[in-house]
């Protein structure tokens, strides 16, 4: 009878165990799906907004950083680049945000997630929005460039409409992702 119910603790204990492993695996997860999420929301790291407003107090009325991704990106990866806006138009304003992929050439390519606008600014103020790349697992490992348009008026904001005066705003940011 002893040896019945030592075998029974042990068989408890064991199963204890594999639940508390299976419940950190569980909290991990949740975790890592949460900081996901952040990227969409728009959020920018102090370091992001940071080197931002180093680039808008010298001048710039758009910014991007980092231009250059720092490390090669894995597919399936989404990585995180942030834009920097100063509005210096005079009045409050509405300003929206459109990103391409530079090249012109067929297949399939990385995603930019980015909250088109409106992205409201009080004259002479400084705001900050958050772009994600998706990476797809099908892409083909290279260079990939972005082009950031960034306009004042409510409107498609390609490249063609950015260009004129009336619709775009600064001057073309670019940046790069090395996808291995």
């Amino acid at each position: 009878m002893r040896k019945a119910s030592f075998q029974l603790s042990i068989n408890f204990l064991v199963v204890m165990i594999i639940c508390l492993v299976l419940l950190g695996i569980g909290i991990r997860l949740i975790k890592e799906l949460s900081e996901e999420g952040t990227i969409l929301e728009g959020k920018v790291s102090k370091y992001h907004e940071d080197q931002l407003k180093k680039a808008l107090d010298e001048g710039d009325l758009v910014s991007v950083y980092p231009r250059v991704y720092p490390n090669p990106v894995r597919r399936g990866d989404t990585v995180l680049f942030s834009i920097g806006i100063s509005n210096e138009l005079g009045a409050e304003t509405s300003f929206y945000i459109n990103v391409k992929e530079a090249s012109s050439s067929a297949g399939i390519k990385p995603n930019a997630l980015v909250v088109r606008g409106p992205h409201v600014l009080r004259n002479n103020k400084q705001g900050y929005i958050s772009v994600g790349v998706e990476i797809p697992k099908k892409v083909s490992p290279g260079e990939y460039v972005f082009n950031v348009y960034v306009c004042k008026q409510d409107v498609e904001c390609i490249r063609e409409q950015w260009e004129q005066n009336e619709y775009g705003y600064g001057r073309l940011n670019k940046f790069q992702i090395n996808v291995r």
